[in-house]
């Protein structure tokens, strides 16, 4: 993953915190546990992006459906 698409990653996690109002453990499960919730703090901290583009598209619809 690029370095641009980490940062995107990390805008879209901060927004399902900050805006939605979830939990990294909230994101897992919204995501059907397709990553851990540590996986999510990774991501919130630009540590790692989504090693599936799938990952990323669930994550994605998730900041399109709880981030008005």
């Amino acid at each position: 993953m690029s370095n641009e698409t980490e940062t995107s990653v990390r805008d879209l996690v901060l927004r399902l915190m900050d805006e939605a109002g979830l939990s990294p453990q909230e994101i897992s499960s919204a995501m059907e546990k397709r990553v851990s919730s540590r996986t999510i703090y990774r991501w919130a901290r630009g540590e790692s992006a989504p090693q599936n583009d799938m990952d990323l598209q669930v994550l994605e619809n998730l900041v399109a459906d709880r981030c008005a």
